[in-house]
């Protein structure tokens, strides 16, 4: 790996320095969005009862929607951000890119769509529990447009987990001896 860091150290003093800062660029955006998904609020919609400390939506049935969305957002990020740090905490053996790097990217960014998807829908269901009662084409809209960050990342996304599925599972197939055709 010295070896391999020197002569890194060597090839970048003649590489043009638009192509350093690209991957330098790549570096940063994977550590912030790993750093991003750790934050995380709680809070009840419509607040609690003074008396008894419950929630005033409890027999709200988007009440219930929202507690197992936000429960789901909360350990699906924290999935995602702990595939994350493995990948940057990783040794980088050779062995590592064939099964357990990839592996772990796609449950990571597996995990961060539901993440996103979840989150959307805790919070567009808090927004209806919250604006229920005034005009009712708010929370409509607001669910409409919870739509379009999940279906953006599921667009942009999805190629690459599926042809790193199909690197990973199916790359060994390659070189698999397979029945003789002439006898």
């Amino acid at each position: 790996m010295q070896r391999e860091l020197v002569w890194f150290e060597e090839v970048k003093k003649i590489v043009q320095p638009q192509y350093i800062d690209m991957e330098t660029t790549k570096e940063k955006h994977l550590k912030n969005c790993s750093l991003k998904s750790t934050g995380t609020a709680f809070s009840i919609p419509g607040g609690t009862d003074d008396k008894t400390g419950r929630p005033n939506f409890l027999r709200e049935k988007a009440f219930l929607y929202f507690t197992i969305a936000d429960g789901v957002a909360l350990f699906s990020s924290s999935t995602a951000m702990l595939m994350f740090l493995f990948i940057l905490t990783s040794r980088y053996a050779e062995n590592d890119f064939l099964k357990s790097l990839p592996l772990k990217l796609m449950v990571g960014l597996t995990s961060l769509f539901i993440s996103i998807a979840s989150m959307m829908m805790a919070f567009c269901t808090a927004f209806y529990l919250s604006c229920q009662y005034e005009s009712r084409w708010v929370p409509d809209l607001t669910f409409i447009f919870a739509i379009v960050p999940v279906a953006l990342y599921a667009f942009l996304q999805l190629p690459l987990v599926s042809d790193m599925s199909s690197s990973t599972f199916c790359s060994s197939l390659l070189f698999q001896p397979w029945k003789r055709m002439i006898n």
